[in-house]
């Protein structure tokens, strides 16, 4: 059993949230839009009130044992260890996947059901070694749908699922590829629209960035190991899209008459 106590964001936490609002606005991006943790006995009974309802619907969640009347705690059922420690101990690169595609394949299962998790960081999810398919859900505090449209939240779950699995994709060049198709099989078409749209804003920031790469710290050497994965797949699908059909004129040859005769002012 867990028990959670209510709690405000950090001064730090409001920072980030104050400069990533301002981002947003700057560049009028939705998905850049900071996620909304109202901490607190209000957080936790938000947090009671969505946990109940996902487990109305199948999806593998703590069941909620208790909750205070005024809020100032809440006890969760617990789903065993989770699957950052589980990474952190494997040394086989196959199981280590095996686990990252079976998250992967989850989340996509919560999108088509039509819920967001807010940080699907590995942290925050589980798998039981009796049923390593079968991923659980911890930690949904932060409402990320209610500052941005559902699509929109469940395209950048993708994204920080990938950047919080990048670490382990520096020794293994299909995990994140193979992660992507694993959620594209299973998660709504509208949510990878969004995605594309997400990458299409990224390749513009990238570029300039690309030279000072080297130097950043760990966190944005794994989001552009990330970024890469999206960017490789746009352009695969893009060359596998077909091409659009030719536009014939309606009657003979010429496209300018019914008769196929060239229309006033051209010649042949």
């Amino acid at each position: 059993m867990w028990v959670k106590r209510a709690a405000r964001p950090a001064l730090r936490s409001r920072l980030g949230f104050w400069l990533l609002a301002a981002l947003a606005r700057l560049t009028r991006r939705e998905i850049l839009r900071p996620r909304t943790n109202p901490g607190g006995p209000e957080g936790l009974r938000s947090e009671a009130e969505l946990l109940d309802r996902l487990r109305a619907r199948g999806v593998h969640v703590p069941p909620v044992l208790g909750l205070a009347a005024d809020g100032s705690w809440l006890a969760l059922g617990s789903l065993g260890e989770s699957l950052g420690s589980q990474l952190a101990r494997l040394a086989d690169a196959g199981a280590r996947r095996a686990l990252l595609v079976a998250a992967a394949r989850g989340l996509g299962e919560l999108h088509a059901q039509g819920f967001v998790h807010g940080a699907p960081l590995p942290r925050n999810l589980t798998a039981s070694d009796r049923a390593p398919e079968r991923i659980g859900f911890l930690d949904f505090e932060d409402h990320t749908e209610s500052r941005m449209r559902l699509a929109c939240a469940q395209a950048r779950d993708l994204a920080l699922l990938l950047w919080g699995a990048a670490r382990w994709a520096e020794r293994d060049g299909e995990l994140l590829p193979a992660m992507l198709a694993a959620w594209k099989a299973k998660a709504p078409d509208s949510a990878g629209e969004e995605l594309a749209g997400l990458v299409r804003f990224a390749r513009r920031c990238r570029a300039p960035l690309r030279p000072f790469l080297r130097w950043c710290g760990g966190d944005l050497r794994r989001a552009s190991l990330a970024l890469e994965t999206l960017l490789r797949d746009e352009r695969r699908s893009g060359s596998e899209a077909p091409a659009p059909p030719r536009s014939e004129p309606p009657l003979g040859v010429g496209g300018g008459t019914p008769e196929g005769r060239p229309a006033a002012g051209e010649g042949f």
